[in-house]
């Protein structure tokens, strides 16, 4: 079931007759979904819209959590829907929240989370929620996939609070929304001002599957008047324990509601790298006195470190070899390899082509630390081959007389935007 998969989620909800949206990534297929807002209300109804592309009739368990003060509260199982098989384009099914979780009467509101059931079935899905009135109108809300959540603290700008009064005819109010899954979570949310100083703040703690609404935020900090461009950040204020991979998971959210007409917008709270080493966007170079020894070594003057890098493009990335023996190093950033001829043009039964070395594009030889800005193009004309890919950092001995002696310890420092995660290196014949 999808609460075992689950490290944090999305959710959203209904203040009032106030409709929420958001906005994701493109990569919204996966095993595992999240919809972010899903409601039966006496005015609201959501349908929810599940597809894929397989062979195969997919089996997904439905699960709801309400939200704390809704007609159905917390976890509920609503059972499995059937996703019928593909013939080659897209399938899809439907359903109706309230019938197929048997929600009683009055409001609901909270999260359906979507996962495979069937045993060893792992296809990925994507869905989408259409929640409307009894007027048609509504909105529609993209699915998430579960593994792209985070349970760091997270945060939010642009949040404000208006009385209606003076220059602003219309009344605007933020709530703020924490939920939380396996397990118990304490919270802080705290308001800071556009130069980052603290205005307020609001502690809760919650019981595993739980969604708590905070309404109007700056009221609930004990904050009176106007405000506008406040940042929020959530934090999880679980004890910290040597050894613990993850704080207790939990997901947070705000709306700016319009009060005059009752409509509202959604803020998902962003986190840095959700606890994901391959999201890390600084490596850190361990090296003496802080560590007992430099992290690699040049072990033959004939051979280089080859360390595969994965790379987010468009990205700006920054590296430097840390070592005591710097003036016999050099390093070295490669594209990844290229086909000799596109794949566009080959005649079928054609033997097979063996990819090309990527261009070197940062730092060379003598060099031992570089600069580099992808560019914004994310797809290489050349085949099409996808820029998004492990690209080589290379590290060998300088070419001097005599020849360095060996072994030449050393560690890599880099930086960059979008993250990125590095091998253990592997070694190959030195060419530069």
């Amino acid at each position: 079931m999808i609460r075992k998969v689950l490290s944090a989620v999305l959710a959203a909800t209904l203040v009032g007759a106030a409709a929420t949206a958001g906005a994701q990534s493109v990569i919204g297929f996966g095993p595992a979904m999240v919809i972010p807002i899903a409601a039966q209300t006496n005015t609201y109804t959501s349908e929810i819209f599940v597809g894929h592309q397989s062979g195969i009739s997919l089996v997904l368990r439905v699960e709801f959590v309400g939200g704390i003060g809704t007609a159905a509260p917390g976890w509920r199982d609503c059972g499995t829907i059937v996703v019928p098989s593909s013939s080659g384009w897209v399938s899809s099914t439907s359903f109706s929240l309230g019938a197929q979780c048997g929600l009683p009467a009055g409001s609901n509101f909270g999260m359906v989370l979507l996962s495979n059931d069937a045993p060893f079935q792992n296809s990925g899905f994507f869905a989408y929620s259409r929640t409307q009135a009894f007027n048609a109108t509504g909105f529609s809300v993209e699915g998430f996939t579960a593994g792209s959540l985070s349970a760091q603290s997270q945060r939010l700008i642009g949040l404000k609070r208006v009385t209606g009064a003076g220059p602003s005819p219309v009344p605007f109010q933020t709530n703020c929304f924490v939920g939380s899954f396996e397990e118990a979570v304490d919270y802080r949310i705290r308001l800071s001002d556009s130069a980052g100083n603290q205005l307020g703040f609001v502690d809760g703690s919650l019981q595993p599957f739980q969604l708590v609404r905070h309404l109007d935020i700056f009221a609930a900090a004990g904050l009176s008047g106007n405000f506008s461009n406040v940042s929020v950040v959530i934090q999880n204020r679980a004890t910290f324990v040597q050894g613990n991979k993850y704080f207790p998971p939990y997901l947070s959210f705000c709306t700016v509601q319009d009060n005059l007409l009752f409509t509202a917008d959604f803020r998902i709270a962003k986190s840095f790298s959700s606890f994901d080493g391959a999201h890390s966007t600084q490596i850190f170079a361990c090296e003496p006195p802080e560590c007992p020894s430099y992290e690699y070594s040049i072990k033959d003057v004939t051979k280089k470190d080859v360390i595969a890098m994965f790379v987010r493009v468009p990205d700006q990335i920054t590296c430097e070899l840390k070592s005591d023996r710097l003036g016999e190093l050099e390093m070295q950033l490669r594209q990844p390899g290229i086909m000799p001829t596109p794949l566009s043009s080959v005649n079928p039964g054609s033997a097979a082509f063996t990819p090309l070395p990527g261009p070197v594009v940062a730092g060379g030889s003598d060099q031992v630390g570089f600069a580099y800005d992808t560019g914004l193009e994310i797809v290489r004309a050349s085949d099409g081959t996808v820029m998004r890919d492990f690209w080589s950092l290379e590290i060998s001995a300088r070419e001097t007389v005599p020849s360095p002696t060996t072994p030449i310890n050393y560690s890599i420092s880099c930086r960059n935007g979008s993250g990125t995660i590095i091998a253990r290196p592997y070694q190959a014949p030195d060419d530069f």
